[in-house]
């Protein structure tokens, strides 16, 4: 079964249909899956013991994942980048080439091996952190939208509705 909204052409000036159920979730192309994607060595301080450890990164659309080793298939965590405030150089550390990055719940401290690798890191992440602000900004503005529309489109209608007269005949005349 299929439902249609229709958007009142008196509003907007043009008659826009939308399908229902709107696919919220867009996956992304295959095509741009490359683009967005970066593994590598870092070195990860631990949360409780404050020590450093070198794990196998991968970076894939919205997931951050860190494993043991380059070998192992199971991650150790995956971090989802939408629940990142920030990515920022890190100067506190005693080791230098070191970034992180601020979740709700932890900060996450990681050092490259080089200046130029830890600042591809932080450009790639902050790409990705400002793709899905924009992606959120943008969901919000057509969620906004639909609800005013929809407000005007009744306002209108009732508008319209009031607008009515009936004549003695009982045809209906609108002015």
């Amino acid at each position: 079964m299929l439902f249609f909204l229709i958007i009142s052409p008196r509003v907007l000036g043009t008659l826009i249909v939308l399908k229902y159920p709107y696919p919220w979730r867009v996956e992304e192309p295959s095509i741009y899956e490359s683009l967005g994607t970066k593994e590598g060595y870092l070195l990860k301080q631990g949360a409780v013991v404050k020590s450093w450890k070198q794990r196998w990164f991968t970076l894939r659309r919205n997931e951050l994942k860190y494993f043991k080793d380059q070998m192992y298939e199971e991650p150790i965590r995956t971090l989802d980048l939408k629940a990142c405030s920030a990515v920022q150089f890190d100067y506190s550390q005693e080791r230098i080439n070191c970034f992180c990055l601020v979740f709700p719940e932890r900060t996450f401290y990681l050092c490259a091996k080089t200046g130029v690798e830890a600042d591809e890191w932080i450009k790639i992440l902050r790409w990705k952190l400002v793709s899905f602000s924009m992606l959120r900004f943008a969901h919000r503005a057509v969620r906004n939208y639909l609800k005013t529309s929809l407000v005007l489109v009744q306002f209108s209608d009732q508008y319209m509705q009031s607008k009515k007269y009936h004549s003695t005949s009982g045809a209906s005349i609108e002015y």
